[in-house]
């Protein structure tokens, strides 16, 4: 094993049911009665993108004239209603909605849409057929020819399959089901993947003691802080020359006088990529930097063949697909 230090991995695993790659748009209107008004006047939702970022999110476009004030949209999924109200603004005057939240064993479940908005003093909405990430992936694949789209959409319902099968999830109906599947094929990670490492000189005041790989609507790191006091540090965490700084109040208690501290702005495309986690107090970094990724815990666990090890290789394969699509 390379590496001069051996950092204490922690196998605990969490799902809860709590650069971006837009993978196309789908068009979801299928009823023209579904659409209120005419012309320019039209108030309706357009279409959806799913877009694989730092999670798996489903982008709704809408068109909003100016007539209609105050717009949102509700999303009811999985026996729950969500309203979101902040929206983007894409080139061409259409309001982006996101649906976030869509834990990877849910890839399946239907997401009802409603768009809302104020007429004058009356409240308007209009509705869409209900939509999953899985009907996206269908409709995607019996319309694309390209190789490396067509391999990351079924990387990705791999991925959810195997959620399912981990956390039991509706295992009767597994999102791959009734779809000719063709996803990646696994290879043993060579040492290559080993990016595990603590340099520096350890310090009794505060320290990095252990990283898992965490999955619930999207895949990150959770490092564990070692400290007595920590207020009185800053923890900042980087890949790619992104730098997120988080402080105490970021920290969730654990035990024994540890903390732990989720590093979430792992894009798709980025597991494979380095992350470095220092610490430091009034500005100057103190003990060690730690080296870690996400490949790297799937490097320590690749011989597993339980339903996690499975998992593990299908979040690989994923973003392996990821990386190759983006680029």
């Amino acid at each position: 094993m390379p590496g001069t230090y051996t950092l204490k991995v922690d196998k605990a695993y969490h799902m809860d049911s709590e650069t971006t790659v837009v993978v196309g748009e789908e068009n979801v209107v299928q009823d023209v009665t579904l659409i209120l008004g005419s012309g320019d006047k039209q108030f309706k939702i357009n279409s959806a993108n799913l877009t694989i970022n730092q999670d798996i999110n489903v982008l709704y476009l809408t068109t909003v004239p100016a007539e209609f004030q105050n717009p949102y949209m509700e999303f009811e999924f999985d026996g729950k209603v969500y309203r979101v109200d902040a929206y983007s603004v894409d080139a061409s005057g259409r309001y982006g909605f996101t649906f976030r939240g869509i834990n990877p064993q849910y890839m399946g479940e239907n997401i009802a849409a409603t768009l809302y908005a104020t007429a004058g003093a009356q409240q308007v909405s209009v509705s869409v057929p209900t939509y999953s990430v899985r009907q996206y992936c269908v409709n995607r694949l019996a319309k694309t020819t390209d190789p490396e789209f067509k391999t990351l959409l079924y990387d990705l319902l791999y991925y959810g399959e195997k959620a399912q099968i981990y956390t039991g999830h509706d295992t009767e109906n597994l999102v791959t089901e009734g779809i000719e599947m063709h996803p990646s094929t696994f290879t043993t990670l060579d040492e290559s993947y080993y990016k595990q490492s603590l340099t520096g000189t350890k310090s009794d005041e505060a320290r990095y003691s252990g990283a898992s790989l965490m999955m619930s609507n999207n895949i990150y790191l959770r490092f564990t802080v070692a400290t007595e006091n920590p207020s009185a540090y800053t923890y900042e965490i980087t890949i790619n020359g992104r730098t997120t700084v988080f402080t105490a109040e970021d920290l969730e208690v654990a035990d024994n006088g540890k903390y732990y501290l989720c590093f979430r702005a792992i894009y798709a495309n980025e597991f494979n990529d380095p992350i470095t986690a220092v610490i430091k107090k009034d500005g100057a970094v103190i003990g060690q930097t730690l080296t870690y990724s996400v490949n790297t815990y799937i490097y320590n666990k690749q011989d597993r063949t339980d339903a996690f090890g499975e998992l593990l290789k299908a979040v690989y394969n994923y973003g392996n697909s990821a990386k190759l699509y983006a680029e």
